[in-house]
């Protein structure tokens, strides 16, 4: 009798620890899945950029605005110019919740006869706010539609426009070096020797001109230090005489 209660006290040692073994190791699984999450979470958070608003900041010689609306990379507006000089302009918020520094690059959609402004932000420039550059910020540019100068229609006045906002990661970025010793030498690491130049221009944006010549394959070079593609080197022949005008 005293063995038989013996073994059944060992057979219930046993199943306690076998309980809490079982508990420890569903607790270790769990807390492995919550930090898998928080490390997928933080990954998604990096460059968590978008619009959180729009709204009419003021308007010119009659322009109206008839629309609003938003989602995380383009706004969607409805926009009147009835004159030449009317203009509509747009408070934009834009939210930067990661922890990358981001630029707005271009924002691209609009007709051939308008154009843009931006008030206080110069495109391709870090988007900060109070000296906040990430991490929780939101920073309101002002954007006016107009007409481009000497384009205007009068039986085309009401336009629906959605314009996407490019934003890309911001880096200080440099020029790499470049041997321009020897005419006969590529221009910094392009295919285009110093003698074939004609001119060169330095922009204040990104974008890739669609005139932009095919060299050795590429509409353009990265001549940016740490090959970001943050530094665009493009080549264009506007007179057809065989020399390059050279836009970076």
């Amino acid at each position: 009798m005293h063995l038989k209660k013996l073994i059944t006290s060992k057979n219930v040692s046993v199943l306690i620890i076998m309980f809490v073994m079982t508990i420890s190791l569903a607790y270790a699984s769990f807390n492995s899945v919550l930090n898998i999450t928080g490390t997928v979470a933080d990954v998604r958070i990096k460059q968590d950029i978008r619009i959180t608003g729009i709204r009419v900041n003021g308007v010119t010689n009659s322009g109206t605005s008839l629309s609003e609306d938003y989602n995380k990379a383009s706004i969607k507006i409805g926009t009147l110019l009835p004159n030449s000089n009317s203009t509509v302009s747009y408070e934009i918020d834009i939210t930067n919740t990661g922890n990358q520094e981001m630029k707005l690059a271009s924002i691209t959609g609009l007709p051939d006869n308008l154009e843009y402004m931006t008030t206080d932000y110069n495109i391709g420039d870090k988007l900060c706010e109070n000296n906040k550059c990430s991490l929780g910020f939101t920073k309101t540019i002002l954007l006016t539609i107009k007409y481009k100068d000497t384009v205007f229609n009068s039986s085309s006045t009401t336009y629906n426009l959605t314009l996407n906002f490019v934003f890309k990661k911001f880096t200080n970025s440099y020029l790499v070096e470049s041997n321009t010793a020897n005419e006969n030498q590529p221009y910094f690491n392009t295919k285009i020797n110093k003698n074939q130049i004609e001119s060169i221009s330095f922009k204040d944006n990104d974008e890739v001109s669609e005139q932009a010549i095919e060299i050795s394959g590429k509409k353009y070079f990265d001549v940016s230090h740490d090959s970001s593609d943050s530094i665009k080197l493009y080549a264009e022949d506007q007179d057809n005489n065989g020399l390059y005008e050279i836009y970076i």
